[in-house]
């Protein structure tokens, strides 16, 4: 029997199993499939690069430090779409918006919803949850905008494989008048406005490190307005 073949019997016995042994197997199965991924991705078939990114979407759904596996889950998105045939996301849209933001909340919202800089945590949920604004936490860094012609909000492999740290959960927001603003949440003076085609947008963000500069990537792309379930505000800073 194959690794590949082993790993995806073992997924869906532990499907099956009590929850705490389940969690148990979905960390062993995340680390199985990561490694799998890194040794062989390139010789695998298309569908089994997006099944390893269902186990390690598993996997990073119950581990408290699943950053760096977002990342690697990022990779095999990115190498699956190649393999179906799909061209490495384009950048429709670059913009390099705040040199130095402070350290805290950054936004992404239709430029004419009304933000309330203090919301409690469970408020945040819910206005992602209503497709209103996609939050995320970052340490002081700079911060570009990528406005990217793909399935899904990834970035082009060569700036992908400088990612450190990315948020799991995508979010989809609703940007009915094209203007799309860009905020640091608790700093009114860094908003910044980019014109975008109105529709729905699926949204993620990326910590890039090249050499020793570190800054932030928000990635969107146009969707048909699938509603995922935000549960919580995702940091950068966890990573490492």
């Amino acid at each position: 029997m194959d690794d590949y073949t082993s790993i995806v019997q073992q997924w869906d016995k532990a499907k099956t199993l009590p929850v705490r042994e389940r969690i148990k197997a979905f960390r062993t199965l995340g680390w199985q499939a990561a490694k799998l991924f890194h040794d062989a991705g390139e010789s695998l078939e298309a569908d089994q690069v997006l099944c390893l990114s269902k186990i390690l979407a598993d996997m990073i759904s119950i581990h408290s430090f699943g950053n760096d596996y977002a990342v690697i889950r990022n990779n095999m998105l990115a190498v699956y779409f190649k393999k179906i045939g799909g061209k490495e996301p384009f950048v429709l849209l670059r913009q390099r918006i705040f040199k130095d933001h402070s350290q805290g909340v950054i936004c992404i919202a239709d430029a004419t919803k009304e933000l309330n800089a203090y919301l409690p945590d469970d408020e945040f949920i819910k206005s992602m949850n209503h497709q209103e604004a996609f939050y995320f936490t970052a340490d002081d860094t700079t911060v570009e905008v990528n406005i990217v012609d793909f399935p899904e909000p990834i970035l082009p492999l060569n700036d992908l494989k400088h990612v450190i740290a990315s948020t799991f959960e995508s979010g989809v927001i609703s940007c009915t008048s094209g203007q799309l603003r860009i905020s640091d949440y608790y700093d009114a003076n860094e908003d910044t406005i980019l014109t975008v085609k109105p529709g729905y947008y699926k949204v993620a963000a990326y910590l890039i490190k090249k050499r020793s500069t570190y800054y932030c990537i928000i990635a969107a792309c146009e969707t048909q307005k699938p509603f995922p379930t935000k549960t919580k505000v995702e940091s950068l800073n966890d990573y490492g």
